[in-house]
């Protein structure tokens, strides 16, 4: 707030700073001439910060919740609005702001609303205390590999009980014995999410063997790279299944006992793909807008509950998942893009990165977080321009590859195995530059 005020002094528009004017006002009666000059530069500084920690003693009785960036900013227009346009009008120390200098008060509002903002992130970086979960039982759906093994350690690092499933056995166990050489334990389990019944059996044995169930982090998902022109209606389904249905299943095996013990966090690792649509991932894309729907229905319903619920929309991550996904079309081209975007540092967020924000996020009770610069802006272009992004989104994929000329042909391929095969030097440096990344998050 120090900062904005001194440029706009400079600039002109403060003429004498309203705290200064506050301060002098104040101690001249008791002593004019002591007041002078420097001293009276000291004696402000000194009676802005302590006002300063004042209102943030009083800012930190809010529920942690309430203490978001808009949050603090509102909370710094309503202490200009009790202040400058109430109370020291009435003491004299200030005129009203519609009798002040042209361009002052709109100066001190900016000014209110940047100190309220950086108070409100100042509370959530020193208030986060991550020991809250030591003990508590942690499900991780989806986490033998990317971003969901990232997240079980960062857990277990935590002190949490965490329990992680996926559907090969050999996936669960390298990242058990990965977790174990760092003096880490979890439960691990085969289990097919899209089987209800299986997921139902996976929740019961971790309550059987960790105790009720604490916290669910809904995360597990396949990508799919195809035009459109080569899917069928089989694969939107397939992908409902596989995404929207694991979430689902594992959701509502862990929802009696959290409501009958009224406390519970509910996290959906959900994608900037869930918030706008991106050419060529049409079943994924369609698929994750599903669960951010379910996870916005569930935080309607069950706020008044004490179960919470955090929507995590990340873009791209950098976790060597293009082994995993499946590419359909010019295969090598579809793997040569996606993987590409996925491995630059400018557009992808490291997963370890990741994972320590979605669990800070958690804990601080926080209802949304989307990551990485590029899904913000995203978010924002499409929300605030829907047709400038439409557009922008049609001449984005004229530069996506174009579906064979007998698209009903096409065959399916994992990354793992176009990678393999392809003699293209592109694909090789792709497969080079993601080897690290790809052993680093078990995949």
């Amino acid at each position: 707030m120090t900062a904005v005020l001194w440029g706009f002094r400079k600039l002109g528009v403060l003429g004498e700073p309203p705290p200064r004017r506050i301060t002098r006002r104040l101690l001249a009666p008791i002593a004019p001439a002591q007041v002078m000059g420097t001293k009276l530069d000291t004696a402000t500084a000194l009676a802005h910060f302590g006002f300063g920690m004042s209102m943030g003693s009083v800012f930190a009785l809010p529920p942690a919740r309430r203490r978001s960036l808009a949050g603090g900013a509102l909370f710094g227009g309503a202490v200009w609005a009790l202040c400058y346009g109430a109370v020291l009008p009435r003491l004299g120390l200030m005129p009203r702001p519609r009798r002040d200098r042209p361009g002052r008060p709109s100066a001190m509002v900016l000014a209110h609303g940047v100190y309220g903002a950086a108070l409100a992130w100042l509370y959530r970086e020193l208030a986060t205390d991550t020991t809250e979960l030591r003990g508590k039982v942690v499900i991780v759906a989806g986490g033998s590999r990317g971003l969901g093994r990232a997240l079980a350690h960062e857990l277990a690092r935590c002190g949490a009980q965490v329990a992680i499933c996926g559907r090969t056995a050999a996936s669960l166990e390298s990242t058990q014995a990965w977790l174990e050489e760092q003096n880490l334990s979890v439960l691990a389990a085969v289990c097919d999410l899209r089987s209800q019944e299986q997921t139902a059996r996976f929740v019961a044995q971790v309550e059987r063997e960790l105790g009720p169930v604490d916290v669910l982090f809904a995360n597990a998902a396949t990508i799919g790279v195809a035009p459109l022109a080569t899917l069928k209606a089989e694969d939107f389904d397939a992908a409902m299944q596989e995404i929207f249905g694991s979430a689902l299943h594992a959701t509502f095996a862990v929802l009696p006992g959290m409501r009958k013990r009224g406390r519970g966090k509910l996290a959906f690792i959900t994608s900037i793909g869930g918030k706008l649509g991106v050419p060529h991932l049409g079943p994924y894309t369609a698929a994750k807008f599903a669960e951010v729907g379910f996870a916005e229905v569930l935080h309607a319903e069950l706020r008044e509950t004490g179960i919470e619920v955090l929507t995590v929309v990340p873009g791209l991550m950098r976790t060597g998942s293009h082994l995993h996904a499946t590419f359909r079309g010019a295969v090598e081209r579809e793997l040569s893009w996606f993987a590409a975007s996925a491995l630059a540092p400018p557009l992808a967020m490291d997963a370890d990165r990741a994972a320590r924000l979605i669990v800070r996020a958690l804990v601080r009770g926080e209802r949304h977080l989307t990551l990485t610069v590029a899904a913000v802006l995203g978010r924002w272009l499409h929300d605030l321009f829907p047709d400038g992004w439409a557009e922008l989104s049609g001449f984005a994929a004229r530069f996506l590859p174009a579906a064979p000329p007998h698209p009903e042909l096409s065959v399916e391929m994992s990354g793992e195995d176009i990678v393999g095969r392809s003699p293209s030097r592109f694909v090789d440096f792709v497969r080079r530059r993601g080897l690290a990344v790809a052993a680093r998050h078990g995949q």
